[in-house]
């Protein structure tokens, strides 16, 4: 349902709208169920689009290494992406799950040492 409501909406677009693109029209529930299934870079690449990655272009891989290392240090544990958002690192959770997700995370700071 999700599917055919964004591709309906989506249209000839060549990349995903914006949230404000989807509050201006009307659409804000669509945008929070994507949200809810899978996020817009998961929608993006199954709908064939381009997604914008706004707030997180300077997060780069070293970057997310280095601030989840110091997380961990601090906390003891490996965090989920609510415990994230609660610590003030919601740009951090973002780049996370634009770039692998938690469990692509935690394994490569286990493999790296």
């Amino acid at each position: 349902m999700i599917e055919q409501e964004l591709r309906a909406f989506v249209g000839t677009r060549e990349r995903l709208p914006t949230q404000r693109e989807f509050k201006d029209a009307g659409q804000w529930n669509l945008y929070e169920a994507m949200h809810k299934a899978g996020g817009a870079p998961h929608w993006a690449a199954r709908l064939g689009l381009s997604a914008r990655a706004r707030g997180d272009r300077h997060w780069t891989d070293d970057r997310i290494e280095e601030t989840l290392r110091r997380y961990v240090a601090g906390h003891g544990k490996f965090p989920t992406v609510r415990e994230m958002r609660a610590a003030g690192l919601g740009a951090l959770a973002s780049a996370v799950c634009r770039s692998g997700g938690t469990p692509v995370w935690r394994q490569r700071l286990q493999n790296i040492g």
